[in-house]
């Protein structure tokens, strides 16, 4: 399907009724393919712009969707994943800027990866051999069970099994999400002609 400058408005309105549903389709197809831009774009932005870099749960928070919802209509969806967002809201949506999210706050004991976790949380704590412990002063500490009490300086042991204590901290924001993706939104749609309804829905 092509057309030449060279034709008359004449041949134009024929091939554009000739060709109306390839049209449409492909018009369909052009912008599914900018919105995946976005989403991507989005994505290696959050994926370069963490301390350290994003760990793989976090490289996979964006998802792109498409949804036909009659001949005539279809919606592209730039998907930020609910278990990903559950945390990275903190520091995507200005919403939340303010408030702080309760979270494992590593001792110097602790064993960090490059991101400033505690390595091998989720695996260690499963297995056990990281245990949630309430003291007496009300404080909850995540000890390693596997480093054993000493008969000879007990106390320092037992500072020396606590790598945490869970509390509350505030997160520096990232990027606004919502100023971000509309940015880029906006540019791939720049030079497409059409009718576009664009909204958030959280």
């Amino acid at each position: 399907m092509a057309w030449r400058n060279s034709n008359s408005p004449s041949d134009m309105k024929r091939f554009i009724n000739k060709n109306n549903p390839k049209i449409g389709q492909e018009f369909k197809k052009e912008l599914s393919s900018r919105m995946r831009i976005v989403t991507q774009h989005i994505q290696r932005k959050i994926d370069n712009d963490v301390a350290g870099g994003g760990v793989a749960f976090t490289g996979k928070s964006m998802y792109f969707n498409f949804r036909k919802i009659s001949e005539f209509k279809t919606v592209n969806q730039i998907i930020l994943l609910p278990n990903q967002a559950s945390y990275l809201k903190y520091i995507l949506d200005p919403a939340y800027t303010r408030v702080n999210e309760g979270k494992i706050i590593p001792y110097q004991n602790a064993k960090l990866t490059k991101q400033g976790n505690i390595t091998q949380l989720r695996s260690r704590t499963k297995s056990d051999k990281y245990k949630k412990v309430k003291s007496w002063n009300g404080n909850t500490y995540l000890i390693d069970t596997t480093k054993k009490s000493s008969k000879r300086n007990p106390k320092l042991a037992r500072e020396q099994r606590v790598i945490g204590y869970y509390g509350s901290v505030g997160r520096k924001p990232l990027f606004d999400f919502y100023d971000e993706t509309e940015k880029q939104v906006i540019e791939q749609l720049r030079t497409l002609r059409g009718t576009f309804d664009y909204r958030w829905r959280k």
